[in-house]
């Protein structure tokens, strides 16, 4: 018996949550106050997508419109004000701004933020992150094998958002010569700990080597050292 009347509680507990939750569907006004001003446009947008084009309240339009022009003026304070090598806070903003104009693309309602769209379009936005990442690659001194393997992965990042030739080339280019220098800079510790009667050690270096230097072949004679070496480890 009090099995069945601890689950009747649970049952109208859970009922009294769930009709609660029903009660107060979350709006774009939530968002706003909670500062999540992206998810205010996408929750906005959505309850005029809801209406048929018929139908829909221009006034919901005009709401829309005012949040956009809002969220602009914004993003393009932040951007304006932004130091230029705070590279994350910059691509940040881009992505918001991006996320914006995918949002707001291709409904019937689109062509009231024109003014917008036609400034911030999906295209323009991934060259602008493309471009910060190159900034940020280019400002790395290349010196060391770590310096040129920072290098490769923002031009891949680039690369990720917006393809180009030049920087293509930039990022087969750092991310070859990574792989040349940390090699070479393994390969010589690796001698090194031999000379010390350190096998473990070496073995591990050429093995990292193999692995780093894997897309580009074969480096040197690390294959048959690792086997060399393995088998003098074992014999001791």
């Amino acid at each position: 018996m009090k099995i069945k009347k601890l689950m009747k509680i649970i049952l109208a507990s859970l009922s009294i949550f769930l009709l609660v939750a029903c009660a107060h569907q979350r709006t774009y006004q939530d968002a706003y106050e909670e500062g999540n001003f992206v998810q205010s446009i996408n929750l906005l947008a959505g309850t005029i997508e809801e209406k048929s084009e018929g139908n829909f309240k221009q006034t919901d339009v005009e709401k829309l419109r005012e949040l956009v022009v809002e969220m602009m003026n914004k993003y393009e304070t932040e951007l304006a004000n932004a130091i230029k090598s705070d590279y994350e806070n910059r691509i940040e903003i881009y992505q918001k701004l991006l996320e914006m104009s995918l949002r707001l693309t291709n409904h019937y309602y689109s062509p009231q933020l024109a003014f917008f769209l036609d400034k911030y379009s999906s295209e323009g936005l991934k060259q602008k992150l493309a471009n910060i990442y190159i900034e940020q690659a280019n400002a790395i001194p290349a010196i060391y094998p770590g310096d040129y393997e920072k290098r490769a992965i923002l031009y891949k990042k680039s690369l990720d958002w917006y393809y180009d030739k030049d920087i293509e080339k930039a990022y087969i280019y750092s991310d070859t010569r990574y792989r040349q220098l940390e090699a070479e800079v393994l390969y010589k510790l690796a001698k090194q700990q031999i000379q010390l009667g350190d096998y473990s050690t070496a073995v591990t270096c050429f093995r990292t080597i193999i692995d780093i230097y894997k897309p580009l072949g074969h480096y040197k004679d690390t294959k048959e050292l690792t086997n060399y070496y393995e088998k003098k480890m074992i014999k001791r």
